[in-house]
């Protein structure tokens, strides 16, 4: 009807590098490679400036360059 509210969706795309901390929405994100099976990589994520959440699904393996980097962060969440 007349007077309502009309939402428009806005989508906004950010290039992530790997190991590398961009602000996305105004929240620090560190895409962390690791191995999801074999040699096929995925990417878990670091949230915050000291790494203080830390999502990494299903992985089979962490790279040694991507542990040393996680044991710089103060993870408070990991899941």
């Amino acid at each position: 009807g007349h007077g309502a509210l009309r939402m428009v969706g806005m989508c906004s795309v950010n290039k992530l590098l790997p190991l590398r901390t961009q602000l996305v929405a105004g929240i620090p994100v560190t895409p962390l490679p690791v191995l999801h099976g074999g040699e096929y990589v995925c990417y878990g994520y670091a949230f915050g400036r000291q790494g203080t959440v830390v999502y990494l699904s299903d992985v089979s393996a962490v790279p040694e360059d991507v542990l040393a980097v996680m044991r710089g962060y103060d993870i408070s969440v990991l899941i």
